[in-house]
């Protein structure tokens, strides 16, 4: 090997390195790409809900302003509750290694039901397409119990 040839360590670090662009150049492509070769469909808003807890004597929840999100990927649909720690859940009709996924919207409601296959915890989401009134339950663990947090509110579609 003559002094002035680079090393066998210098020449991986040399192609490793050119890799690591490439790698970061496919990356940003695909981050860039990916809006639009996904067509998602975002819908959001506010309820007043109630929360009670069957499983405690009826105990009921302080109501909160919530805001329901729904979106749609491909045939999916995702529907989330945020606003209120109590009442923040989520649901979509995707199934995973985890997690079953049902569609339960048909001419009177929207709706979708989750279920950990897991644990076994579901979670459920439904408007009223006529009223706009919110049902729904979250099973959830309160002081250290599993318990099933059942919601019900008005929605109040957005101008």
């Amino acid at each position: 090997m003559h002094l002035h040839e680079p090393s066998l360590i210098q020449k991986k670090t040399q192609d490793t390195g050119f890799l690591v662009i490439t790698n970061k150049l496919v990356l940003f492509i695909c981050i860039c790409a990916f809006p639009f070769l996904v067509r998602a469909e975002n819908f959001k808003m506010n309820c007043d809900v109630q929360g009670t807890i069957p499983a405690l004597e009826d105990k009921e929840l302080p109501s909160a302003r919530v805001t329901v999100e729904i979106e749609t990927i491909g045939n999916n649909i995702f529907m989330r509750i945020t606003g209120s720690k109590t009442y923040e859940m989520k649901a979509s009709t995707l199934a995973t290694k985890v997690f079953t996924g049902t569609n339960l919207t048909n001419p009177k409601f929207l709706g979708v039901r989750s279920k950990n296959k897991d644990t076994g915890q579901e979670s459920e989401i439904t408007i009223n397409q006529k009223t706009v009134a919110l049902s729904g339950f979250n099973d959830i663990d309160f002081q250290g119990k599993p318990v099933r947090l059942q919601l019900t509110g008005q929605c109040v579609l957005p101008k």
